[in-house]
């Protein structure tokens, strides 16, 4: 296991999976990545040099929100959406389902179990 990126990345799987394991980096965001460096994705993480690797690091720390800055700016926004009372922060605050799905009976038990 290489620590990268505030996050314990394997090293021995292939660099377009081992990448998803960032927070915010999914299977488009690491193919991205891997064809802007020229790497084989068939590569891992031990295969790469040092240099390489601070590049790729400080790449995806300029260019994608990922970690804590992805998570917090996922709370500001549906903390927004309640203080305007939208539809969504309103659905959110009562804690029932927000994009459309069954009210009579699933909620109910979306409800109960997101009640503590």
């Amino acid at each position: 296991m290489v620590y990268l990126l505030q996050t314990e990345i394997p090293n021995r799987k292939p660099l377009s999976v081992s990448l998803r394991s960032v927070f915010g980096l999914g299977k488009i965001k690491a193919q991205h990545v891997i064809t802007f460096f020229g790497i084989t994705e068939r590569s891992s993480i031990s295969d790469l040099s040092p240099v390489l690797r601070g590049k790729l690091v400080t790449f995806i720390e300029k260019h994608m929100s990922i970690n804590e800055d992805l998570k917090q700016s996922l709370v500001s926004i549906k903390e927004s959406q309640e203080r305007l009372k939208t539809y969504k922060g309103q659905r959110s605050r009562f804690k029932l389902p927000r994009r459309g799905q069954r009210t009579h009976t699933n909620a109910k038990t979306s409800k109960k179990l997101n009640k503590y």
